[in-house]
């Protein structure tokens, strides 16, 4: 939903409390990847940082 034209804001803090309530259940997924995990921990911890760093990436993938 990050840089969507229909960005819903309560859905994204919904998903936000969803995260912060069950970090531990889905960190303990065995075949997750480092990656995934420290999105999760980017989206409980900083969600606006996490929303940057999504926009960073994406502009660096198209040069």
């Amino acid at each position: 939903m990050v840089g969507s034209d229909h960005a819903d804001p309560e859905l994204q803090a919904k998903i936000v409390r969803m995260a912060r309530e069950h970090w531990r259940a889905a960190l303990r997924v065995p075949n997750s990847k480092k990656r995934e995990k420290s999105k999760l921990w980017m989206l409980i911890c900083c969600p606006a940082a996490g929303r940057w760093m999504w926009r960073l990436g994406k502009k660096l993938k198209q040069g």
